[in-house]
């Protein structure tokens, strides 16, 4: 009768609470982690931008050679300034210009004839659509 005492029993609920705390805690992490994929696949389809591109790789590169970085805080640290830096106002222009590397403003829309004008001169960058998601980049560094 040592297995069916009160003492057992009480001590098999403990664990059993435990189990359930700890893959509830597992659920939630799971749950979050796949939230936070969601929000950068949905930045990235919204609002591209190379910054966030070359700001995921360069930390790829560092994950790869650095074990210490491995963490949970430092996955979540590039992850909150990948979708940041997809909704910055700026992007890089891989247009060749004359001069050297700058940032100009961006245009969008039908182009009139002084900011075709500051195209020609590499003063600005005309990124063509009429479509606007609000999401565009109003500076570009081009080189």
């Amino acid at each position: 009768m040592i297995l069916g005492s009160s003492r057992n029993k009480s001590q098999a609920g403990s664990i059993m609470v435990l189990i359930g705390s700890i893959s509830m805690i597992i659920a939630l992490r799971i749950t979050g982690w796949a939230f936070a994929g969601l929000l950068a696949l949905t930045a990235v389809f919204i609002a591209f931008r190379w910054v966030a591109l070359i700001f995921l790789a360069f930390w790829l590169v560092a994950f790869a050679f650095r074990r210490d970085l491995r963490n949970q805080w430092s996955i979540t640290f590039v992850l909150i300034g990948f979708i940041i830096c997809c909704f910055q106002p700026f992007d890089i222009s891989f247009r060749t210009r004359r001069g050297p590397p700058r940032i100009v403003p961006a245009y969008y829309g039908k182009p009139s004839r002084k900011m075709l004008e500051e195209v020609e001169r590499g003063e600005a960058v005309h990124n063509g659509g009429c479509e606007d998601n609000g999401f565009e980049p109003d500076w570009v560094l081009v080189w």
